[in-house]
């Protein structure tokens, strides 16, 4: 074959491999591409059977708690006058664990009381060596929660917590 006719034949599979590509089949070599999961499906799927009470509360990551969450009724919804909103909650938390002193911060999701609605959480734990006087700054004035709870009590999914550091849960009534 001569190196025209060679490059005739590359060219035709390369159109070939960029029909397929187009119609949605596989790359040669890749992998197909899949839907990504919504995020209420997603914390849904993360949370199981939650009004189950017999079973522990399940602690989730900022990302699958607050990411398409704009239900205020799911975190703070007794701030009165003025209730912040899950992504201003999101933005703080993420802030804080950003620390030095933060492992992570992680969502206890408490109850799904509405199907229609996002499912909703009173506890946010801090897996950190600062003090509690230090957290309490970091939240400033507005993100003041009702208590703060020293480890992780029973009823509630266990979580691995680096030597140096506690669980401390910030408690909103």
């Amino acid at each position: 074959m001569t190196t025209v006719g060679s490059a005739i034949q590359m060219t035709r599979f390369h159109w070939i491999i960029a029909a397929l590509v187009l119609m949605g089949c596989k790359e040669p070599g890749g992998n197909e591409m899949t839907e990504s999961v919504d995020p209420r499906s997603k914390i849904l799927a993360a949370i199981g059977e939650i009004n189950d009470f017999s079973l522990p509360r399940p602690l989730v990551s900022l990302e699958t708690f607050f990411e398409g969450n704009n239900d205020y009724g799911s975190i703070g919804y007794n701030f009165y006058p003025d209730q912040p909103s899950p992504s201003e909650f999101y933005d703080l938390f993420k802030q804080i664990r950003e620390f030095a002193e933060v492992s992570d911060v992680l969502v206890q999701v408490q109850q799904h009381e509405d199907p229609e609605a996002w499912p909703s959480t009173d506890t946010i734990w801090v897996i950190t060596g600062a003090s509690t006087a230090e957290v309490t700054e970091w939240l400033g004035e507005r993100f003041q929660p009702d208590e703060f709870i020293e480890g992780i009590p029973d009823g509630v999914q266990g979580v691995e917590t680096p030597p140096g550091c506690r669980a401390l849960g910030i408690w909103y009534d």
